[in-house]
């Protein structure tokens, strides 16, 4: 059940992202979009945006929501926030998703499209996407939804890095 996950709404994101490149690399490119932030886990944001990995990402990015996938495990901690459960080797804990669940199959749907992704990744080669394409247009698939990818903050190493262990 996609709900109101149809072709339409994959291709509006698509023109919906390309558009937004458009606007954040016009920004940078003029300056006007600069975040002063000596954090070391800060990431500085550059405008060689690669509009045929965000196009591909943009298409891929609700896949997920199909079921059949796996699903992270959670608890919420002392900060409040929603941590994701680690085996005794510090391990992610992860299991297949329960399909008859739309609320568990929602909240895993980026894990699981980034997942589609990288196992699709020799359909994606055939149409042109190099390995490094596929890769990324993975973590941007895990990325468009901050309660499951650990990303709440785009320029966050650290979010990023949380991301990467999920997938």
């Amino acid at each position: 059940n996609f709900t109101d996950h149809t072709e339409a709404h994959v291709e509006q994101v698509a023109e919906k992202s390309l558009e937004a490149a458009d606007a954040l690399e016009s920004a940078i490119d003029k300056e006007t979009f600069k975040i002063e932030n000596d954090d070391p886990d800060h990431i500085e944001l550059v405008g060689n945006i690669d509009k045929t990995v965000l196009e591909g990402a943009a298409l891929s990015h609700d896949t997920g929501m199909s079921g059949n996938g796996y699903a992270l495990e959670y608890y919420k901690g002392e900060d409040g926030k929603k941590h994701c459960r680690r085996d005794e080797e510090g391990n992610i804990v992860v299991r297949k998703e329960n399909n008859a669940n739309f609320d568990e199959v929602r909240e895993n749907h980026s894990l699981n499209s980034a997942i589609n992704v990288l196992a699709d990744r020799e359909k994606y080669k055939q149409l042109g996407y190099s390995d490094s394409q596929v890769d990324m247009m993975a973590a941007e698939c895990m990325a468009h939804s901050k309660s499951s990818s650990g990303v709440a903050d785009l320029n966050s190493r650290n979010d990023w890095g949380e991301c990467f262990d999920r997938i």
